[in-house]
């Protein structure tokens, strides 16, 4: 996805610095998250429960992770679940999701 790949270039070359913006994808993940509260996902189960590559929910899933919004869990496979921080942030003044 352009725009996370436009974010960790611009997170590489020092533009971004604790950006606690969540991207586009990112809300259609905590979204889902939320909805689903308590159960664990590998990106791929995300992305195909969204419609969105799987690659494409890891970038995101990385950024999330770093913001405290999602916590990664094991390491074969990679597994997430969304975290404290992820249920209390409010989507309802997000619009178009």
């Amino acid at each position: 996805d352009a725009e996370v790949l436009d974010f960790f270039e611009d997170f590489k070359n020092g533009k971004v610095k604790n950006s606690s913006v969540i991207t586009e994808n990112g809300i259609k993940i905590l979204k889902f998250l939320q909805e689903n509260e308590g159960t664990v996902y590998t990106a791929k189960m995300i992305g195909e429960r969204i419609e969105l590559g799987s690659r494409t929910v890891s970038g995101s899933m990385r950024k999330l992770v770093t913001d405290g919004y999602v916590t990664k869990l094991g390491a074969n496979p990679v597994t997430y679940q969304i975290s404290e921080k992820g249920m209390n942030f409010n989507l309802d003044n997000i619009e178009n999701l």
